[in-house]
């Protein structure tokens, strides 16, 4: 086996075992704290996952760096850089909505290489390597071919803030008297990966969230067919944390329905 052939299998083995360690513990009264507000918390289910993963990776890759969520950065200059959510959807999983994946990518020399998006309550592991398409269970997956906004499916940011209003009312007008659904999974992860896999049409993103949320369902996605960008059309990087996930037709829509100045050729 060589070498990225067992990187590829390590990633997907590791974000399956984490991930089953949470499902142990999803629909049990678990402990939890809050972190920055009330809605934010973390749980011990989250704690355990991010001990699994992390000590996985610092024994088999001791020169390896780590983003997580839960214990910050660690070794952040190294070539091949761990980029990891232990549980992406955690006030689901502590509401007992089993609404949550594990999410893990792998960056080197400042390009992702390697993603996993695991959700192990229905057991649905999605991956995705750069150049080598994206797969859920070992089969190829791809974007929707949806053209336009109208009569789309699509997700967005469930908060309620000012900014989701604006964003609500420009697509309203947009449609101009047609219709669009439009939900929320209060889960990045999974938000990404349902556009990748055609079963939704769309994501917006729009300022919520840090990049142990979107660097996995990124790489997943573009490599599903999608384009993933911002709001004018500007390439994602990992200190953004607004972006569209769309094929490239239905993006330029909502780009047009959202105000910004159009796709980059």
């Amino acid at each position: 086996m060589t070498k990225q052939k067992e990187l590829e299998k390590f990633i997907q083995d590791l974000a399956r075992a984490a991930g089953k360690l949470t499902a142990k513990k999803f629909g049990l009264t678990v402990s939890h704290q809050m972190k920055t507000h009330k809605l934010d918390l973390v749980t011990e289910a989250d704690l355990a996952s991010n001990a699994l993963i992390l000590g996985r990776i610092k024994k088999n890759f001791p020169a390896h760096g780590i983003i997580s969520e839960e214990t910050g950065e660690y070794n952040v200059d190294a070539e091949c850089v761990w980029i990891i959510d232990p549980i992406d959807g955690t006030l689901n999983f502590s509401k007992k909505i089993a609404l949550y994946v594990v999410l893990i990518a792998l960056k080197k020399r400042g390009v992702l290489e390697l993603a996993c998006a695991y959700d192990p309550i229905h057991d649905e592991m999605y991956f995705a390597k750069r150049n080598g398409g994206a797969f859920r269970n070992g089969k190829r997956i791809r974007c929707s071919p949806q053209p336009t906004l109208i009569d789309s499916c699509g997700l967005m940011s469930d908060r309620l803030t000012k900014e989701r209003q604006a964003l609500t009312g420009k697509i309203l007008r947009h449609l101009k008297g047609g219709q669009a659904v439009v939900s929320s999974y209060h889960c990045a992860g999974l938000s990404g990966i349902y556009v990748a896999d055609g079963r939704k049409d769309w994501n917006i993103t729009s300022g919520q969230g840090h990049v142990w949320d979107y660097a996995a369902p990124f790489l997943i996605a573009a490599e599903a067919g999608c384009k993933v960008a911002g709001f004018n059309g500007e390439p994602w990087d990992f200190k953004s944390n607004k972006m569209i996930v769309a094929n490239p037709v239905l993006y330029d829509d909502i780009v047009k329905a959202v105000g910004g100045k159009g796709a980059a050729s």
